[in-house]
């Protein structure tokens, strides 16, 4: 998302999620969604660098989801 600050994305996953869950719950066959946040703070970095970093932030919140 542009001009989007890392509070402000994880607010944004958290909503995504809360709302996902909600509706998810009745199901016979309940399914799950991982989601992962990065932020390019500069134009100086490196795309490939944000987007393994938003990869990595959402096989942790799977990891967790796990628990």
């Amino acid at each position: 998302l542009p001009n989007t600050d890392t509070s402000t994305a994880k607010k944004i996953v958290e909503k995504i999620q809360d709302m996902f869950n909600s509706r998810n719950q009745d199901r016979a066959f309940p399914y799950s969604i991982s989601l992962g946040t990065a932020t390019k703070k500069d134009s100086n970095t490196d795309i490939e660098a944000v987007l393994k970093q938003a990869d990595d932030d959402m096989y942790k919140n799977k990891e967790t989801a796990k628990k």
